[in-house]
């Protein structure tokens, strides 16, 4: 009976979600209304103009708000907790999300019950598409799904509310009557030391019908490997042949990539349905509808959307006026109180009609292993925390770029000038100072272990002269120091020459 009554309405969630897609216009138009009768009378809401906007089309000219510009008023929230609630809205305010602030100093986004609300009705919608689009729904009520993650808090607030890593948190926000379709056991989320909340895993999904994994790339290959060598297993359908899907967020897989990890997963005996998602700290952006289609469905039910293009004297646009191939950096207003907030993220639009959308990378470079965007002015802050200023180096400021492997690991590049130094204890205090100054690299190294420490290296200085002589140096403003590859770097610097 519960299974009969399922199905229309989570099919009802996924056609509102593929209209949205086909009309935006009409759903921002909705969600412009909600939204301004929701945050009427906060002091973001009065301060930026929303309390004034009485059309649509007076939103696209409010100011621009980021996290520089919301310093204070957040600060203020983080000090005096759920009295500072008028600041962003009406709702109680009972979390902060931590996420890495671009020059070090971590951000602490306010979190209040209209933004659960909204993050809930989010993930309804996307776990609607994902049965309306595999037609797995014999699965619905009776498979076990497992969930990875990192620590849901990591800490409390001086008001004792909790400080949350979204990521960890996204996935406790199920219902009581839910939890006992998923594994781990809902309290053994707090587990803080990912091995042993693993071994808990494989533990409690051993002779389960486990029919999906959720969780970043990182900690599903991990997960993976832990499940061969505890089980002496070839491939994880030996364990459970009715995975169909595997849910993902954090950074972007190409279809080789899931190739390959359905390979690993399944040898070569079907095709695994991923899931990709982008769930930010400071709202939900948008999720794939469809495992056999590239793109995201942008969240235009839930949040409001004004996007930037890279002409800097082209107004912003709605989302019904973004063009195919085009790329924009993503504005968005939310249930939490957040108004026209810069979230840094970059979209490309990849059809219209449905609209579909892939995040492209950040606005700033940044390092991302595992999703803990590494930017460079946190690699300048760690090298000044680790006592070596811009001085200490002169021209040649250290490069750094991504080691793949069974676990990457940043790799700091030095001029051989400076062999004197202690490679070993110096990259011991370079990591320390990264914790620091980025929370996401602290819990994928220190608590989540997915990545490794990091390594120092030297590079002739002939390296550094050269590109900084060339053509290619000499026409920019700074050196790019950050590479998401060692081949970027041997690229860009000359060091490999690239095919006539």
């Amino acid at each position: 009976m519960l299974s009969a009554l399922l199905k229309p309405y989570m099919a009802g969630h996924a056609k509102k979600v593929r209209s949205s897609m086909r009309d935006p216009l009409a759903a921002q138009t909705a969600v412009f209304g909600r939204l301004r009768n929701l945050l009427r009378g906060s002091e973001l809401a009065t301060q930026s103009g929303f309390d004034r906007c009485t059309r649509l089309e007076d939103f696209r000219m409010l100011p621009i708000s980021d996290n520089e510009s919301l310093q204070t008023p957040f600060k203020r929230a983080f000090s005096d907790g759920d009295r500072a609630r008028s600041i962003f809205g009406r709702s109680r305010i009972v979390a902060f999300g931590r996420t890495s602030g671009t020059l070090g100093e971590p951000k602490d986004i306010p979190l209040n019950q209209d933004y659960f609300k909204s993050f809930d009705r989010s993930l309804l919608r996307m776990i609607a598409c994902q049965l309306h689009s595999t037609g797995e729904w014999k699965y619905a009520l009776t498979g076990r799904r497992i969930l990875l993650g990192s620590r849901p808090t990591v800490g409390n607030s001086p008001t004792g509310l909790p400080i949350a890593d979204i990521s960890g948190l996204l996935l406790t926000r199920s219902s009581r009557f839910a939890r006992q379709l998923y594994i781990p056991k809902h309290e053994d989320h707090w587990t803080s030391d990912w091995p042993i909340k693993a071994e808990r895993i494989l533990e409690q999904a051993y002779g389960k019908r486990v029919v999906s994994i959720t969780g970043i790339p990182a900690l599903a290959l991990d997960f993976a490997k832990r499940a061969q060598i505890k089980y002496g297993i070839g491939h994880l359908t030996e364990l459970w042949p009715d995975l169909v899907l595997y849910v993902y967020g954090g950074m972007h897989l190409s279809q080789d990539q899931r190739n390959e990890l359905a390979r690993a997963w399944y040898g070569d005996q079907r095709k695994l349905h991923t899931v990709e998602t982008y769930f930010a700290t400071e709202g939900a952006l948008g999720f794939s509808i469809d495992p056999h289609s590239e793109g995201l469905a942008l969240n235009t039910l839930e949040n409001l959307f004004l996007f930037l293009s890279d002409e800097p004297q082209e107004l912003p646009v709605f989302a019904h006026e973004l063009q195919v191939g085009k790329t924009y950096s993503v504005l968005m207003t939310t249930a939490g109180g957040l108004i026209n907030y810069r979230i840094g993220d970059r979209i490309k639009v990849l059809s219209v009609n449905p609209l579909l959308i892939g995040v492209v990378g950040r606005e700033k470079e940044v390092l991302s292993m595992t999703g803990e965007k590494v930017t460079l002015e946190q690699i300048d802050l760690a090298l000044e925390a680790a006592g070596l200023s811009g001085e200490f180096f002169g021209f040649d400021r250290p490069i750094v770029w991504i080691e793949s492997g069974a676990k990457p690991h940043l790799v700091w590049g030095f001029p051989a000038s400076m062999e004197q130094l202690d490679p070993l204890g110096l990259s011991g205090r370079l990591d320390e100072a990264l914790c620091r100054f980025n929370v996401l690299y602290a819990e994928a190294l220190v608590n989540e272990k997915v990545i490794e420490r990091s390594k120092l290296v030297f590079l002739p200085v002939k390296v550094f002269s050269d590109y900084r002589n060339s053509r290619l140096g000499a026409g920019q403003a700074k050196p790019k120091r950050i590479f998401n590859s060692r081949l970027d770097f041997e690229t860009a610097y000359g060091c490999l020459k690239p095919a006539p």
